[in-house]
């Protein structure tokens, strides 16, 4: 696992964790053993970005708009283990929206997925 850090997100500091808890966790869980996931911030403009990435199976087009709207369906769900993937994500959504903040996802199957969360930069 690789960690480049820079800036500090404004964003209450337990909230913070289960985020990322929860993406690292679905990131760990659906890579291959040994797979690279890579962890980068950055600072741009008013924005603090976390992006976490692996290099599992991916998503398709229809589970990132499902993630998006908040859907969670038992009867769309490819695979049992991603009961637990809807469920932490729409968690992090949450608190984000609770932290002024966003998600962007980015999939392909087969390729792996990056989650990028922006958190308000702390003054």
């Amino acid at each position: 696992m690789n960690f480049e850090h820079s800036g500090d997100p404004f964003v209450d500091a337990t909230m913070f964790k289960v985020i990322v808890q929860n993406i690292l966790s679905n990131a760990v869980k659906h890579s291959q053993e040994r797979g690279d996931i890579t962890i980068q911030t950055s600072n741009l403009n008013e924005w603090v970005t976390i992006t976490i990435t692996d290099q599992g199976r991916g998503m398709t087009k229809e589970k990132i708009r499902s993630i998006n709207s908040r859907e969670v369906s038992s009867n769309s769900l490819q695979y049992k283990e991603e009961l637990n993937l809807g469920l932490g994500i729409d968690t992090c959504l949450a608190l984000l929206d609770l932290n002024l903040g966003k998600l962007n996802i980015y999939s392909a199957v087969g390729a792996g997925s990056t989650f990028e969360v922006l958190l308000p930069a702390a003054k």
